[in-house]
């Protein structure tokens, strides 16, 4: 029963997730119910397995979801990473390919159409092109999407552009610049972070190191932490303790990160 209920557990925080993913490019008030979901989903397990097992099983509930929350909240946090990252090659990809094409004469508008069929971070821009609306707004509402913030740049050069009729393929070339370093600079940020994060995880995976290493001179701790009310006390305290500080190293590193790379 505790094994099933694990899975159930994992298998419903995996599921509270996904909206989290499309909080990349939904407004935070979108986020909310996900995470309403989520403590429902964890209070209402508790309860089924208060009153299938019994107060044990309560607590072997409350440590698996302690456990399920934190690898939900660490994958995922993985993944909006990787997406920005991607998003923010594909802003650089794209400034580069539209300053080349104004270097060699192409009008903005002749250049937008012919670059944004090739990447996807320009189409709302291209689709404001077609309907005669505002170019720049619809850059700067693309930069609002995390990843994206360097179109902020493009968004710019572009009204510059409009209001003073100044060529815009060095702007372009100069915001593509300044987006290929940004894009380095992330790069080697998250490398850099890595070693930290990796040492986090690990440092919450001692305890069960320990368990093993016990277990093979024959000390038994299995059957205090299963079997009485202090081991399974130890055992919930030592997997809250192990998850913040997981937690709490990951944190640093967001922050550091969010210092850098503000």
């Amino acid at each position: 029963m505790i094994t099933a209920l694990t899975a159930a557990l994992t298998a419903a925080a995996a599921w509270v997730a996904v909206p989290g993913r499309r909080g990349l490019t939904e407004p935070t008030r979108r986020r909310i119910p996900a995470r309403m979901l989520e403590g429902v989903a964890a209070l209402l397990a508790i309860v089924i397995a208060a009153l299938a097992a019994g107060p044990s099983g309560a607590v072997w509930a409350v440590g698996a979801t302690i456990i399920a929350a934190t690898v939900v909240r660490v994958g995922g946090e993985h993944r909006r990473r990787s997406l920005r990252r991607t998003r923010g090659r594909q802003v650089a990809e794209a400034a580069r390919a539209l300053a080349g094409r104004l270097s060699i004469g192409d009008v903005p508008s002749v250049a937008l159409t012919s670059v944004a069929r090739e990447q996807p971070v320009l189409a709302a821009a291209l689709r404001a092109q077609v309907v005669s609306a505002d170019v720049p707004a619809a850059l700067m509402t693309a930069a609002g999407v995390p990843g994206q913030e360097s179109l902020a740049g493009l968004a710019r050069a572009w009204r510059m552009a409009q209001l003073t009729g100044a060529p815009l393929a060095g702007a372009t070339s100069a915001v593509a610049d300044a987006m290929r370093r940004r894009t380095r600079l992330e790069a080697t940020l998250e490398a850099e972070l890595a070693g930290p994060r990796a040492s986090g995880r690990l440092m919450g995976l001692l305890p069960v190191a320990g368990l093993l290493m016990a277990h093979t001179v024959g000390a038994g701790p299995a059957g205090f932490l299963v079997g009485s009310w202090p081991g399974r006390i130890c055992v919930l305290a030592a997997v809250g303790l192990s998850c913040a500080g997981v937690l709490w190293s990951e944190s640093i590193a967001d922050r550091v990160y969010r210092e850098v790379l503000p």
